[in-house]
């Protein structure tokens, strides 16, 4: 006989004086699922208010207020579920709801505005930076040259254990919902045999692990170099720096968020 499935259960108090209801923690397939459809009906409203932002204002303006317009087509997704206390289209077609996992009730108006605004801000907020340190990066600090590839390399590899320890443990894919500790509970009964990502956790571990051993091998051997020879030899900031990590699609629904 197959082994029994072990299901992680949430009592959630729906209505005061009314006892707890228990669900079961929404499966990792399901709020994969729902993110890509968020995604896809988030992209296909930036698409429209882009093109009424072009027949209104013109193409070039349009462009140049590309990150804006993107920002107005979250908020308004956003603003008009989550903020409201509704389910995301996502989250409506697999049924999935919203819970406060520290006290196991409906999230709160305040915990929905803050979690709204990190939906939102994440993405512009990565983006607005991005085009700072690239003007930064062409003056002439020698040390801003230095810090800004690092700076990068470590906000890209907290991406990379945030998505794996989503992997690993099947909560908080957004990274809104980790810091604001909303969670997803299954409205369905639940069934078994559904798959887990556990080994895409541990992969991305295993490259993390790999990057930080390459690293530090290279600073030492970069050091023994100048110890043995008492010259400046090969200090290019970019030399010391961790071997960079496969680039991300932008597409990714875990891309700069929340998610």
């Amino acid at each position: 006989s197959p082994p029994p499935v072990v299901v992680r259960m949430i009592r959630l108090q729906t209505l005061p004086g009314r006892p707890p209801i228990r669900f079961p923690v929404a499966p990792q397939p399901d709020v994969v699922r729902a993110v890509q459809k968020d995604d896809w009906y988030i992209q296909a409203i930036r698409k429209e208010i882009q093109d009424i932002a072009g027949s209104v204002l013109g193409p070039r303006v349009s462009v140049r207020l590309r990150r804006e317009l993107n920002l107005m087509s979250d908020a308004l997704y956003y603003g008009l579920t989550t903020l409201w206390g509704l389910q995301t289209l996502g989250e409506e077609y697999c049924d999935l709801l919203q819970v406060y996992r520290g006290e196991g009730t409906l999230v709160t108006l305040v915990r929905r505005c803050l979690l709204s605004v990190l939906h939102i801000g994440l993405p512009y907020a990565r983006e607005r930076a991005t085009d700072i340190i690239t003007w930064w990066i062409q003056s002439n600090s020698a040390l801003l040259r230095w810090m800004i590839p690092r700076i990068e390399s470590m906000v890209d590899v907290v991406q990379r254990i945030h998505l794996a320890l989503f992997y690993m443990t099947g909560t908080f894919y957004h990274v809104a919902k980790r810091l604001t500790n909303v969670g997803l509970v299954y409205c369905r009964k639940p069934s078994g045999g559904r798959p887990r990502y556990n080994i895409l956790g541990a992969l991305i571990f295993l490259q993390l692990g790999i990057s930080a051993f390459l690293w530090l091998r290279q600073n030492t051997i970069s050091r023994q170099r100048l110890c043995v020879d008492g010259v400046d030899v090969d200090m290019d900031p970019s030399s010391l720096s961790p071997p960079a990590l496969p680039a991300r699609d932008e597409s990714d629904p875990s891309f700069g968020t929340s998610g």
